[in-house]
């Protein structure tokens, strides 16, 4: 039970609030483009399930809309694998006010067989793609009351994944970048390692040099165990069953049994990226390696978007919030022997991210592949990141806000004489920040006010803007670009006049080292924040004059300001240093608004890189 606590003409009073609970349930329908959940043991219902967390607020307030996050599971997971992680998680997050309420639809990937479908369109497995795109979403936007805005805006629904389900996420979040405001990838598949060189030994240029370490032979074939199911080769044939099919699978409503026929004799439903002989033989090359065989190769790379990021909507892509992580492999099942090698993938797709001009995070973290199955591990940092994640992005009510539209970089005094006025004002941001591209890589800039001259963010019957000091640089550009952690800035505001003001009025944000990702909306004062890098000093010097801060009773007051500061990254070679001075006989602080301390907010996330 969580307690809230109020202190009242000095007395503390304790009072029991009763924490929310949502619930799951599992839904389903008869889809035209992939076959019944094979897990569901009713043999007559041939619906494709998924399980949808609904938060306590879709049955209290059944006039609420609500944000909609598809969670993709990994290999052989199915609609239910998570389902229990999710309702816990959430229901903790809403509770401790992390995260805004949010539905979770779980859809279920797994086909017979192979296991794992990969999310894609195959002719062996289904078509999942487009059941996910063009039946899916629709059916669980009319039933589960999708919030929505207007046309022009970015959705209210972002997607996340694991293993085989951060493949799906980015997959998704890159090739149908409309449908979602924000992706996540957890240990995400990289199929592209295996079938380019990026991941190999130097001294093996081979392509087919990692994969040939996924693949096992046994007398230079590929073989069956069993059922026809080979084990050892269990999840190449679940890659090739997905991404080069050469057989159509089972019937729509067919028992889980009934598994395609080819599965029991080479090339067992499936073309590899490798050449094999009509015996089944997979021949070596003089280097020891797979030989290439170049049209499969193609077709894998089709699928996997680290190679259709170069025809993507770049321009929709970079209004996404993406973040990805991966394990070092010091933990977790699995996490020895497939970590390194996915967590190498991860930090390559962010760093091709990055070369597109695409924000995003990479974090490496102790640990394995697999997490938030077992019940020590639901605190689920890493579901958490994305959940807080999706939430800050959400806060941009689905509008994407443009890159801050005035930016004063460099060295420089504007200096306001008389009765000058500088406005910002109905949403203007105005951004003190750097210019690497320029080759500006410090800014040092005094706002200095004499006489009666005036700075107005907002009065009390015109909407303010933003004024924010700092770089837009995400832990990914930083990683990427390490010279970037060079630039520095510096700002300096200096009231000395005797009626001069700096004004943060009605919906007004100043922000040192916090700025606002987006604040296109008609919400009062719904803005989502982020960390700005790169600020080495503030300081307000108030000699004389008066620095008013709209005076309120509540952040969802129509007159509502704010202050944000941001606190030192632990990824920055910089640390900022905030300092005021005022002479308390001709200059005054006027006015109570909201001041918040960002020291973890969007771009700076609780699983921290070492």
């Amino acid at each position: 039970m969580k307690k809230l606590y109020l202190i009242l003409a000095g007395s503390l009073i304790c009072l029991s609030a009763v924490a929310k609970k949502g619930r799951t349930v599992t839904d389903g329908f008869i889809s035209n483009f992939v076959p019944r959940s094979p897990d569901n043991q009713d043999l007559e219902d041939c619906r494709r399930l998924f399980d949808v967390y609904l938060p306590e607020e879709f049955d209290t307030h059944p006039e609420m809309s609500f944000p909609i996050v598809y969670h993709l599971t990994g290999f052989g997971g199915n609609n239910t694998t998570y389902s229990n992680s999710d309702r816990i998680v959430m229901d903790q997050m809403i509770n401790d006010g992390e995260v805004i309420p949010m539905i979770i639809v779980a859809p279920d990937p797994r086909i017979i067989g192979y296991r794992g479908s990969y999310y894609v369109d195959s002719t062996l497995y289904g078509q999942f793609e487009k059941y996910l795109i063009e039946e899916l979403i629709p059916f669980v936007d009319e039933k589960y009351r999708q919030r929505t805005i207007n046309d022009n805006a970015q959705p209210f629904r972002a997607i996340m994944g694991q293993s085989m389900g951060g493949y799906g996420s980015l997959f998704y979040g890159i090739k149908h970048a409309d449908k979602f405001i924000a992706h996540c990838g957890d240990s995400p598949t990289s199929f592209w390692l295996f079938t380019t060189n990026l991941a190999n030994k130097p001294s093996i240029p081979n392509p087919m040099f990692a994969l040939q370490e996924w693949v096992t032979l046994k007398d230079g074939k590929l073989f069956p165990v069993g059922s026809g199911v080979p084990p050892n080769n269990l999840l190449f044939f679940s890659w090739a069953g997905a991404f080069s099919p050469i057989n159509d699978g089972p019937p729509q409503c067919s028992p889980p049994s009934d598994i395609p026929p080819c599965f029991l004799a080479p090339p067992f439903c499936v073309d590899y990226p490798f050449q094999i002989l009509p015996d089944n033989t997979v021949p070596i090359g003089s280097d020891g390696n797979f030989i290439t065989n170049q049209p499969i190769v193609d077709l894998w790379q089709e699928l996997d978007p680290y190679f259709f990021l170069e025809t993507a909507d770049l321009e929709t892509i970079r209004k996404q919030a993406i973040y990805l992580d991966a394990g070092d492999g010091t933990g977790g099942e699995g996490g020895i022997d497939t970590e390194p090698v996915l967590n190498v993938g991860a930090r390559y797709f962010s760093d091709r991210l990055t070369s597109f001009n695409i924000k995003n995070e990479f974090l490496l973290f102790k640990g394995g592949h697999i997490t938030c199955t077992e019940p020590f591990e639901l605190e689920c940092y890493r579901f958490r990141t994305n959940l807080k994640t999706f939430s800050g992005k959400f806060s941009e009510a689905g509008v994407y806000a443009p890159d801050v539209t005035t930016r004063l970089v460099g060295d420089m005094t504007i200096e306001l004489t008389g009765n000058s006025i500088m406005e910002i004002n109905n949403k203007e941001i105005v951004g003190i920040e750097t210019d690497p591209e320029n080759g500006i890589i410090d800014t040092n800039i005094t706002l200095r006010l004499l006489d009666n001259a005036q700075v107005q963010i907002g009065t009390e019957g015109i909407i303010g803007g933003a004024l924010q000091i700092g770089n837009p640089f995400s832990k990914a550009n930083l990683l990427f670009d390490t010279s970037l952690n060079d630039n520095t800035i510096s700002f300096s505001l200096e009231l000395d006049g005797p009626n001069a003001t700096f004004l943060i009025g009605k919906q007004g944000y100043l922000g040192f080292g916090a700025g606002i990702d987006g604040n296109r909306t008609d919400v009062v004062n719904f803005w989502g924040i982020s960390t700005l890098t790169n600020v080495i000093s503030v300081s307000l010097n108030l000699k004389q004059g008066r620095f008013q801060h709209n005076q309120i009773a509540s952040s969802l007051d129509k007159e509502g300001s704010l202050i944000g500061i941001g606190m030192c990254e632990n990824f920055s070679t910089t640390c900022k240093s905030y300092s005021l001075t005022i002479d308390q006989e001709n200059a005054v602080i006027a006015g109570g608004g909201n001041i918040a301390n960002f020291d973890t907010v969007s771009l700076i996330h609780p699983t921290v890189q070492d």
